[in-house]
């Protein structure tokens, strides 16, 4: 990663967190800008992502009554949070896909009537999804269709069976949706080709995709651990390079 994307990265978790701490105190831009005196368009395009000095971001932190030190703290700590699956759990979730579904949800702090709606769930099979997540360590059961989860943040998916299956199923579903989004009205990206190039600088493209990855994947956890849910939007996405003639035997 470039020092420039290291820093882009690095002022949006700033930028997140402030944002965060402003509707904790349940504070307006009108009120930032009466303190330091900047017009409230220029706090609009701070908060919306647009670059400032450091000296602007430390005279917001004094407005919240805190420092630029203390909110690097505090996005380095919510970028830490998170847990990996153990082998039982991962084979829990391959074995039954729609157990992993419902997992997620609940991990994302969807209520269970609405999880259950979306699922199609019956009375029999929610509780017997909670029965299963229980027995691996995964919540509680409470009265009710209640559960309280036993991890938090986001969870770390390493190489494993899990792995292999989402992204197998992930990418499945990608293709065959691709035609229809190509022609809807969905905000859609999508590139393909082919291009001849040395193994060094293959090797390169593949260093930069990853951390292309990386980076997202980073801002992605931290808006998930500050924003709400309303504020996200679900995008799927497909990365893929190697050697490979699509033309032969054509």
């Amino acid at each position: 990663m470039s020092s420039s994307q290291h820093l882009d990265t690095e002022y949006l978790g700033i930028v997140t967190t402030l944002k965060s701490m402003l509707k904790k105190r349940k504070l307006r831009y009108k009120d930032i800008a009466e303190k330091t005196g900047f017009p409230e368009s220029t706090l609009k395009k701070i908060f919306s992502g647009r670059d400032c000095s450091i000296r602007t971001l430390m005279q917001i932190c004094e407005c919240l009554d805190t420092t630029l030190e203390d909110v690097l703290k505090v996005d380095s700590s919510q970028l830490n949070k998170g847990f990996t699956l153990t082998a039982e759990q991962e084979q829990l979730f391959v074995r039954e896909p729609n157990v992993y579904d419902a997992f997620i949800r609940l991990l994302q702090k969807n209520e269970p009537a609405q999880i259950r709606d979306v699922l199609k769930l019956s009375d029999a099979s929610w509780d017997r999804y909670l029965r299963e997540m229980e027995e691996v360590g995964l919540l509680e059961r409470h009265a009710g269709d209640r559960a309280k989860l036993k991890v938090e943040g986001s969870f770390k998916l390493a190489s494993g069976p899990l792995h292999d299956f989402l992204v197998a199923r992930v990418n499945a579903k990608f293709l065959k949706a691709l035609p229809a989004l190509q022609e809807s009205d969905k905000e859609t990206v999508f590139e393909v080709g082919s291009i001849r190039i040395t193994r060094r600088l293959f090797e390169e493209f593949s260093f930069n995709l990853r951390n292309l990855y990386r980076d997202f994947d980073r801002r992605s956890n931290l808006e998930s651990t500050l924003l709400e849910d309303k504020d996200l939007r679900k995008v799927t996405y497909l990365i893929a390079a190697a050697e490979f003639d699509s033309i032969k035997g054509a």
